[in-house]
Order: C-alpha cells, then sequence, then structure tokens
C-alpha cells in the first residue's frame, strides 16, 4: 500500500471528525430547548459506547494478533493474511468512526442542556479523550496493519 495511504486515511478519519463536531457541538450548544435537564443518562450512554468499542477492537486486535503470527508464516498463506490484515484493520476505523459520531452526538446532547459552556475547558472533557484514545488505538492498527 503506498505511504500516503498508510498515514492519510487515519489523518482522514481525524479531519472528518473534527469537522462533524467543530459542525454539531457550536450547534448543539446554540439550542435553547432542554436547558437545565440532567445529562446523566448521555455520560451514561458515552461510557457504555466506549465500554463496547473497546471490546470490539480487543477483539479485532486478537483477530489481528492471530492472523498476524499464524497464518503468515508460510508463503502460501501470506497473500491472504495480509488481505485479512487489511480488512481487520479497515473493520477498526469503520468501527471507531461509528462509535466517535456516537460520543459526539452525545456530548452535543450533554451541552444542549448545559447552562454555561466553557470552550476553553473543552480539551478535559472526557469526551474528548474517549475519541482521541479511539482514533490512536485504531489508527495504531491501521499502520501495523499497512506497514507490518
Amino acid at each position: 500500500m503506498p505511504t500516503y495511504l498508510t498515514y492519510g486515511v487515519p489523518i482522514a478519519c481525524l479531519i472528518f471528525l473534527g469537522i462533524f463536531a467543530g459542525i454539531l457541538l457550536p450547534w448543539q450548544a446554540r439550542s435553547t430547548k432542554d436547558k437545565k435537564n440532567p445529562t446523566k443518562e448521555h455520560s451514561e450512554r458515552i461510557y457504555k459506547d466506549y465500554d463496547l468499542y473497546l471490546k470490539v477492537v480487543l477483539a479485532l486486535v486478537a483477530t489481528f494478533g492471530y492472523v498476524r503470527f499464524e497464518r503468515m508464516n508460510s508463503p502460501e498463506t501470506e497473500a491472504l493474511g495480509r488481505q485479512a490484515l487489511q480488512l481487520i484493520d479497515g473493520m477498526s476505523l469503520v468501527v471507531m468512526l461509528t462509535f466517535c459520531i456516537f460520543v459526539i452526538c452525545h456530548m452535543g446532547s450533554k451541552l444542549r442542556r448545559w447552562e454555561k459552556i466553557e470552550w476553553s475547558k473543552a480539551v478535559f472533557w472526557q469526551e474528548f479523550w474517549a475519541c482521541l484514545s479511539m482514533w490512536l488505538f485504531s489508527s495504531g492498527i491501521w499502520v501495523a496493519a499497512v506497514r507490518w
């Protein structure tokens, strides 16, 4: 796979998520609907989404390891193993995008309920770090599959 795809696909995913959050979060923050309503349900959904993401990706990592170490050790199965690794890393990126979109949407629903939003503290929001860790983990799988 060309080098520009090795790093370009994860970077394109990050840019997409940044644009998506950059549009959705301010739009939701401007809404006056639902102010003063509790955000507990959305926080719990974010935890559950992140938990499910970790379970799915850990299963993909186990499959990745099995294919890499058990199925790519002979010349007859190396081409098929390479295709399987690319499928696994592609699935990892799709799972990451899906769950990051879920987290960003729940965060938008939380913002609609906040009285005052301190945008300068966004880097300390748990949702930011959840999405960043999902992106880093899935991008790492992508790069490992392509480069290894």
